[in-house]
């Protein structure tokens, strides 16, 4: 993670989808799923919400009849991310159980005036279904935007967008996005604008083409469909590279969704959000300890420890970090000791104590 100020964080991680969707009517509130919220295109509001829910899990409870737009919303969740029938009876479950537990007679009660009213009700539903569905960065972010819509809007399934598609049309190609992302990113091209170019225009003529998948126009018989496709591409990227891609869609284009993301951390931004977030807790409470500022360097010191995600893999043991730190701030003999619990301690806290020492820091 590239380490910035910290009160910028959340406003300079890489985005990972605007929402572009302008439907005619979804105004009664700020969106959840803001679209300048600029990380995982998801609001601060939302991921705070996500990590001070209590993660204990929803028990189980007799089986919740939903109202028929909660209902029709269940399906168009199975429709955007390609679900079987069970899925979608498990993600109805899910909804049931929450609004269950909550005393929400249905999903848009949550909506409200105030955007952190709710904050923390529909984070949880979101990660409950996300953490279920095992949706990547890009799907997730595409779930906040559905459930924020079915708050706002009560039934997803009647909004349609200014050109006449209906929501699930216009999020049709969602599952395709993490798949592309690697082979792009594997093609050395890691801008998000690129990407989602790329992605929006293959999900454009695969839609003229009413493919169920954009991967469908790189099979045999569509073959020449997908290479005409990113032969658009080809002055930007050049002639060898859109070949190498092409033939990297072709290869994924027989598999199915869940084998065309094998190999790739496909959370990877949301591990750099919490780890960014355990960066700058550790650095309050040190700085509160030895009576030093939270400065850049502290921040990068910290961020190269190594972590259980798959950013921070390689990264320096925690005793080596505490020892630079107490080098470089020219701290008491006893401080490595001292700077070590606490990093070991913040590892055992829950999110949301990391996330209070957080805000303690920035405020």
């Amino acid at each position: 993670m590239q380490i910035t100020p910290i009160n910028n964080l959340f406003n300079n991680l890489t985005p990972i989808k605007s929402c572009d969707n302008k439907f005619n009517s979804v105004q009664k509130r700020p969106l959840q799923a803001v679209e300048t919220a600029g990380t995982v295109g998801i609001a601060p509001a939302e991921i705070l919400g996500r990590s001070m829910v209590n993660f204990c899990g929803i028990k189980n409870k007799p089986e919740y009849k939903l109202t028929e737009s909660d209902n029709n919303f269940a399906e168009c969740v199975g429709k955007i991310y390609r679900l079987n029938d069970d899925e979608v009876k498990s993600v109805k479950n899910v909804i049931g159980n929450f609004l269950n537990k909550n005393n929400f007679k249905k999903i848009s009660d949550m909506q409200s005036d105030d955007i952190f009213e709710f904050a923390n009700e529909s984070a949880y539903l979101t990660e409950k279904l996300s953490n279920m569905l095992k949706l990547s960065d890009f799907e997730d972010t595409t779930l906040t935007f559905l459930i924020t819509a079915q708050i706002n809007e009560g039934d997803i399934s009647e909004l349609c967008t200014r050109d006449g598609k209906t929501i699930v049309e216009d999020n049709k190609y969602t599952k395709d996005f993490t798949p592309i992302e690697g082979i792009l990113n594997r093609a050395d091209i890691d801008d998000f604008d690129t990407i989602s170019g790329i992605h929006r225009h293959l999900a454009e003529i695969a839609s003229k083409k009413d493919y169920d998948s954009i991967f469908e126009m790189f099979t045999p018989k569509n073959a020449g469909v997908g290479r005409s496709a990113l032969d658009k591409f080809s002055g930007e990227l050049g002639k060898d590279k859109v070949i190498d891609i092409f033939l990297d869609f072709v290869e994924l284009a027989p598999k199915s969704d869940e084998e065309r993301i094998e190999g790739l951390n496909i959370k990877k931004e949301r591990e750099r959000i919490e780890d960014g977030v355990q960066v700058c807790a550790i650095a309050y409470n040190i700085s509160k300890k030895f009576g030093i500022e939270v400065d850049e360097r502290l921040l990068e010191l910290l961020d190269s420890r190594k972590t259980d995600t798959e950013l921070h893999k390689d990264g320096k043991s925690d005793i080596e970090v505490a020892y630079r730190i107490s080098d470089e701030y020219n701290l008491p003999e006893n401080s490595t000791d001292e700077i070590l619990k606490i990093i070991e301690k913040n590892n055992e806290w829950a999110k949301k104590r990391r996330f209070d020492d957080f805000f303690d820091a920035i405020s």
